[in-house]
């Protein structure tokens, strides 16, 4: 009888379900909801790495164009994701992508950080070199204009998430989102895991619908690159998600 009571106990065990948590999210870009009236977008980090950057590691002709702070900061990392290169900024990993707005209606956006972190920094960041200055030939005269160092030091990204009207293509309007999955924040490193993003650029749905843009290779392009295509024209045959 103890061994049958024994028996339909681990039964029951095997049966039960997993109290394990699931999985974290793939790092990328989802899109969570497309609408007439915007967007809402859910971005998800790689893991971030931070290590110290030595005079030893760091290239000849990079080393030549810090000429106002020590190059030798901490360095900020992200697979997959590019670095800033704003002269005198902090090297931060961030990456990018375009979208397409309706004409004549201000996008507006707002930021929730759904999961987050912070490290303690032992020092001040990398920067992003200053330009190199005059060109010079293979003899070393210059041949070229000098380019002055930036002056002051760049501010640090306000928001994990940025928003930017770049301009206007054959019609159709342009903006980038930017997300910077780490920000430094008085001696902290503010890691930004998973965030979820909403562009909007009406309430109701009654904003002014895009041009019926004609056939243009250049648009084909446009097309390919933004994240929501389906927005550059009413007549487009190209489905929301």
């Amino acid at each position: 009888m103890l061994l049958l009571l024994l028996l339909a106990v681990s039964a029951v065990g095997e049966k039960a379900p997993s109290l394990a948590a699931p999985p974290p999210p793939e790092p990328g870009l989802r899109v969570v909801e497309a609408g007439p009236a915007g967007l809402v977008l859910e971005w998800s980090s790689p893991s971030v790495h931070i290590a110290p950057q030595r005079h030893g590691e760091i290239p000849r002709a990079e080393e030549t164009r810090c000429p106002l702070r020590l190059c030798g900061g901490i360095e900020v990392t992200a697979e997959g994701y590019d670095q800033v290169a704003t002269p005198g900024a902090d090297r931060l990993p961030y990456t990018a992508t375009l979208i397409a707005l309706p004409p004549g209606v201000p996008p507006t956006l707002h930021v929730e950080v759904l999961e987050e972190a912070t490290l303690s920094l032992s020092g001040p960041l990398a920067v992003a070199p200053q330009p190199a200055g005059a060109l010079r030939d293979a003899s070393g005269l210059p041949v070229g204009p000098a380019f002055a160092p930036a002056v002051g030091r760049p501010p640090a990204p306000a928001s994990p998430v940025t928003l930017e009207e770049v301009g206007i293509v054959r019609g159709a309007r342009l903006a980038r989102l930017t997300f910077y999955p780490a920000i430094p924040d008085n001696g902290l490193l503010r890691l930004y895991r998973r965030v979820r993003v909403e562009v909007r650029w009406s309430t109701d749905g009654t904003q002014d619908k895009s041009p019926l843009l004609p056939a243009d290779p250049l648009l084909s392009l446009v097309r390919r690159a933004v994240l929501n295509p389906w927005d550059l024209s009413p007549a487009s045959s190209l489905p929301r998600p």
